[in-house]
């Protein structure tokens, strides 16, 4: 049987949501960017169960915690407000400790209308061996932004991210 097209137009804009992410359909999009033919996603289940996927809609690469773990409650985060606005969630897994960071804000102009900074927007994942940043994979193209909103709608703890936002200055930016 053949659907009418009105239908069918409605069932396609309800799709892109969960098509730009590795979220299940019931899970909620807390952060989702494309990095470069892979993605990285955060999602969360009704704010009781938190997981990060990496990887394909055709393979997820890795999942934490594991499908058949207990809900996780490592997830902790940071954000703050500078020109614009960062945050990073975080969790550790066979010793080493994953940040996915979302960075952006809009242009700054001085009361004279001089443009003091512009518009940016930077998101990826930073993985640290003890206090080594070992890998960094940045996004190409950011579908869902953590946000403050993010962290108390999903639970995060907050933590003091000093180390993070530090290691980050050192390294200028993680070697872009």
């Amino acid at each position: 049987m053949r659907l009418p097209r009105r239908r069918f137009f409605l069932l396609a804009i309800a799709m892109p949501c969960h098509a730009a992410s590795l979220c299940a359909p019931n899970e909620s999009v807390v952060f989702s960017c494309a990095a470069r033919a892979k993605m990285v996603s955060i999602c969360s289940s009704g704010g009781t169960s938190t997981r990060y996927r990496f990887g394909t809609t055709k393979k997820v690469e890795l999942s934490h915690p594991d499908q058949n773990a207990s809900i996780d409650t490592t997830f902790r985060g940071s954000y703050s407000y500078g020109p614009g606005f960062s945050s990073y969630v975080t969790f550790e897994r066979g010793g080493f400790r994953y940040y996915t960071y979302s960075n952006y804000g809009d242009d700054v102009l001085s009361e004279t209308g001089t443009r003091m900074a512009n518009a940016f927007e930077e998101a990826g994942v930073v993985v640290f061996d003890g206090e080594q940043p070992i890998r960094h994979i940045k996004c190409t193209k950011v579908a869902v932004r953590l946000s403050e909103a993010s962290f108390k709608k999903f639970g995060f703890v907050i933590e003091d991210g000093e180390a993070f936002y530090e290691a980050w200055r050192a390294s200028d930016g993680f070697i872009r």
